[in-house]
C-alpha cells in the first residue's frame, strides 16, 4: 500500500513538472517541430510591415487598376462634351491646292472655301470660317447628353471605389482571422503536447496503457498539420489582400488588430430608403436616363433645318485679281426632306435606348432592396454569434481546464481529456470566425446603404 502511494506521488510530481516546462518549451517546440520546413521557405530578411486597414483602402484607392481606369473614362467623357461644346463656335481652316482637271475635283479633297474655284488648271490657297448659325437645338442637347453622359461615369466611380473598399474589408479581415487561428493552432498544439507528455509520464510509470500515448502522439501529428494548413491559408489571404488592394504587396504584413464593439444597426425600413437613396449605382442611372433623355431630343431636332454660314478668303491664280473674286462668302440652308427612314429610326432606337436604361434603373433598385435586407439579416446573425460563441468559449475553457486536473490526478479518461481540447480548440476559432465574420457583415452592409 505504501509502495502504491510512492509510486503516485512520484508519477504525480513527473507530471506536473512536466506540465510545468511544456509551458516555458511550447514557443521553441512549435517553431522548430512544427514549422522548421516552412520557416527556411517563408520567413523574410526583415520583420513584415506593419499593415493598418485604413491604410490599406488608401492604397487601394489610389493605385487599383479598376479605379484608374474609371477616371480615364471620365476624361474621355468630359473631352467628349467639349467636341460637342465645339459646335458653338467657328471652325477655321487653312487649306492649299494644286490642281488640273474638272471644277468639282478639288471639293472630292473635303477641302472648302476659296480652293474650290472653277478653274480647269490652278494653284492658291485660302482660309475659311464655317459657322453653324441655327440648328434647333441639336448642338445644345448633344452638350447637355455629353454632361450628363460624364455625370453618370463620375457616379460610376463611387460604384468601383465602394467596391474595392468591401474588397479590402473582406480580405484585410479574412487575413485577420487566419492570423488569429495561427494563435489558436499554436495553442492547440501546445495543449497537445502537454498531454503527450502526461501520457508518457504515465506509461512509464505503468499507469496508463501505451493506446493512450500513440493516441497522445496522434494529437500532436494532427496539431501540428492543422497548423501548417492555417498558415498556408494566412500567405493564401496576405495574397488576395495584395489583390484586393490591387498592388503587387508584400508576401506578409503584421494586421494591426481593430477595435470591434457589437452595435445593432438602424432599422430595415430606414436603411431601405438610404439605400435607395445613396446608392451610386442608382444615381449612376439617374445621369444615364438624361443623358438619354437628351439624346432623344437631339434626334428629334434633326427633322429640322439647319442654317450654315461660310467666309472664305486667299489667292488663287485668276487671270485678273480682283476682291470679288478672292473673297468668298456664303449661307446654306440644309433641310431633310426625305432620308429613306433614318431619322425616324434614330428616333426610335433613341427612346428604345431610354426605356432600356430606365427599366435597368428599375431592376438595380430591386437589387440593392435585396442587398439591404440580405446584409442586415447576415449582421444581426453575426451579432447574435458573437454572443453565442462568447458563453461557449468560457464553458469551453472550464471544461478544458477541470479535464486537465482531472487527467493528471488519474480521475479523468483520455478520452475526457482529448473531448475537452478538442472542443476548447473549437470554440476558439469560432469565437474568431464570428468577430471578423461581424465586421465583414457590417461593411457588406454600408456598401448595401451607400455609406463611405
Amino acid at each position: 500500500m505504501v509502495k502504491g502511494s510512492v509510486k503516485f506521488i512520484a508519477v504525480a510530481f513527473l507530471v506536473l513538472s512536466a506540465s510545468l516546462t511544456s509551458r516555458a518549451q511550447t514557443g521553441q517546440e512549435t517553431s522548430s517541430v512544427a514549422t522548421q520546413a516552412l520557416d527556411q521557405q517563408t520567413q523574410p530578411a526583415q520583420p513584415p510591415r506593419t499593415l493598418e486597414l485604413e491604410e490599406a483602402i488608401r492604397t487601394a484607392l489610389t493605385q487599383h487598376p479598376n479605379l484608374r481606369q474609371a477616371r480615364e473614362a471620365i476624361l474621355a467623357a468630359q473631352a467628349r462634351t467639349g467636341q460637342s461644346r465645339s459646335g458653338y463656335f467657328p471652325q477655321i481652316s487653312a487649306s492649299g491646292f494644286a490642281k488640273q482637271g474638272l471644277s468639282g475635283s478639288s471639293g472630292a479633297l473635303g477641302l472648302r472655301g476659296l480652293v474650290t474655284s472653277p478653274l480647269f488648271r490652278d494653284i492658291g490657297a485660302s482660309s475659311a470660317v464655317f459657322l453653324n448659325l441655327y440648328d434647333f437645338g441639336r448642338t445644345a442637347h448633344q452638350v447637355k447628353a455629353s454632361q450628363w453622359a460624364a455625370v453618370s461615369l463620375e457616379h460610376a466611380l463611387e460604384v468601383e471605389k465602394a467596391f474595392v473598399t468591401l474588397e479590402v474589408q473582406r480580405a484585410y479581415y479574412t487575413a485577420l482571422e487566419e492570423q488569429r487561428l495561427i494563435e489558436v493552432s499554436e495553442k492547440k498544439l501546445s495543449d497537445r503536447q502537454l498531454i503527450a507528455r502526461q501520457a508518457t509520464a504515465f506509461y512509464k510509470a505503468q499507469l496508463k496503457s501505451k493506446l493512450d500515448l500513440t493516441l497522445a502522439e496522434v494529437g500532436v501529428a494532427n496539431a501540428n498539420l492543422d497548423l501548417v494548413q492555417v498558415r498556408d491559408r494566412l500567405r493564401t489571404a496576405f495574397a488576395d489582400l495584395n489583390h484586393a488592394m490591387g498592388v503587387e504587396g508584400e508576401s506578409s504584413y503584421t494586421l494591426v488588430e481593430p477595435k470591434i464593439v457589437l452595435s445593432r444597426p438602424a432599422s430595415l425600413d430606414s436603411l431601405l430608403e438610404e439605400g435607395q437613396r445613396r446608392r451610386p449605382e442608382l444615381l449612376a442611372f439617374d445621369a444615364q436616363i438624361k443623358a438619354d433623355e437628351e439624346i432623344v431630343a437631339r434626334s428629334q431636332k434633326n427633322r429640322w433645318p439647319k442654317l450654315m454660314a461660310l467666309f472664305s478668303s486667299g489667292w488663287v491664280r485668276f487671270s485678273d485679281l480682283s476682291p470679288g473674286k478672292l473673297m468668298l462668302g456664303a449661307f446654306g440652308l440644309d433641310l431633310p426632306v426625305f432620308t429613306g427612314g433614318r431619322i425616324e429610326n434614330e428616333i426610335l432606337e433613341a427612346k428604345a435606348n431610354l426605356a432600356q436604361t430606365r427599366a435597368a434603373r428599375e431592376r438595380i433598385g430591386q437589387d440593392i432592396r435585396f442587398q439591404v435586407q440580405r446584409a442586415h439579416n447576415e449582421l444581426l446573425s453575426a451579432i447574435e454569434s458573437v454572443r453565442a460563441n462568447e458563453q461557449l468559449i468560457t464553458q469551453a475553457r472550464e471544461a478544458l481546464r477541470l479535464a486537465q486536473v482531472r487527467y493528471r490526478v488519474q480521475l479523468g479518461s483520455f478520452v475526457e481529456l482529448t473531448s475537452a481540447e478538442a472542443a476548447a480548440s473549437s470554440a476558439e476559432a469560432q469565437y474568431a470566425q464570428a468577430l471578423y465574420r461581424y465586421k465583414i457583415a457590417e461593411g457588406l452592409l454600408d456598401y448595401a446603404t451607400g455609406r463611405r
